[in-house]
């Protein structure tokens, strides 16, 4: 435990925690933010001998939940759990009523969800690099959809355009969900999404994934290279998640419950349960994550700027 960790303001004040604390997750319940949020939450309260009590603030893309973070006293009661969307593309896109990189604080990072390209078997490609020479060869003739103007499956997808040169259509959805369903379906061409969404229409012989975005390969599917090694390098996109404090909430607080994220981490059960679902564990402390966060500001801020993307 950190010297001084146990006050919430110098020498001054009860022990920190001293009563539960509130998260705050700015989707319902059943979502995946709000699976892993809730089992980070519950592996987290051993950690600091209090609970973690989950609250869910949906809408407004998830905003709702950091407004009410960013208006709560910085004492140490109230954490918000968040994603890219909501700390870094939402407010690049529309007035949002606070500003995430000033209003709240990074505390730790959670979780990356690796992204992975998909593409309708009816494309009539087996890997990246025969879906870059196709979509050059026929321009504007490919669809590509997204859950949303804005979403990281469309600005991942603006990214992969600017590395590539290729030229593909956007066609937004209601969800992450309803796209790969009309890209199994081959009516549009190309996603890019978690493997646990891609795996199904790959299994049903109706998808092929072909690489994903990391700087890595996936565990759970070794199989699939690497964007790097199918020509399209420094290409990693990810849907992380963290947790974020009030703008001003002590350093002694803020590290203390990094600490404890980074120990719940560590554990075999939530380990277990990452590795099963896909997700990758947050690395890193509170000053890697703050500069993490940082530098997807201005990676995506780029992205969008260049792409002219705009809300509708």
């Amino acid at each position: 435990m950190l010297p001084g960790a146990h006050r919430a303001a110098g020498q001054q004040g009860p022990a920190w925690p001293d009563r539960p604390i509130r998260l705050l997750v700015g989707f319902a319940p059943g979502g995946t933010a709000d699976i892993i949020a809730r089992l980070l939450a519950g592996a987290m309260q051993s950690e600091l001998g209090q609970p973690v009590v989950i609250e869910n603030r949906s809408g407004a893309a998830g905003m709702i939940a950091l407004q009410e973070a960013a208006r709560a006293a910085p004492d140490g009661r109230v954490f918000a759990y968040a994603n890219v969307g909501q700390v870094v593309l939402t407010p690049l896109l529309q007035s949002v009523g606070l500003d995430p990189m000033r209003d709240l604080a990074p505390v730790a990072h959670a979780v990356n969800i690796p992204f992975f390209i998909g593409v309708s078997s009816k494309a009539g490609v087996t890997t990246l690099r025969d879906f870059v020479a196709a979509a050059k060869a026929r321009p504007g003739q490919f669809n590509y959809g997204s859950s949303g103007v804005g979403q990281m499956t469309h600005v991942a997808v603006e990214l992969l355009r600017a590395k590539t040169g290729i030229d593909v259509t956007h066609v937004p959805y209601r969800s992450g969900a309803a796209a790969v369903q009309e890209m199994a379906a081959g009516r549009i061409e190309l996603v890019m999404e978690a493997y646990s969404v891609l795996r199904g229409p790959e299994e049903a012989g109706q998808a092929k994934i072909l690489a994903v975005a990391a700087d890595s390969r996936s565990a759970q599917a070794p199989n699939v290279p690497t964007a790097a090694e199918m020509g399209v390098p420094d290409f990693a996109v990810s849907g992380w998640q963290g947790f974020f404090a009030p703008a001003g909430t002590p350093a002694a607080i803020q590290e203390r419950f990094a600490a404890a994220v980074r120990a719940t981490l560590d554990s075999a059960a939530v380990r277990e349960q990452f590795g099963r679902n896909g997700f990758e564990p947050g690395i890193g402390g509170r000053a890697e994550f703050a500069a993490f966060v940082a530098a997807e500001q201005r990676r995506w801020s780029e992205v969008v700027r260049a792409a002219n993307i705009s809300a509708l």
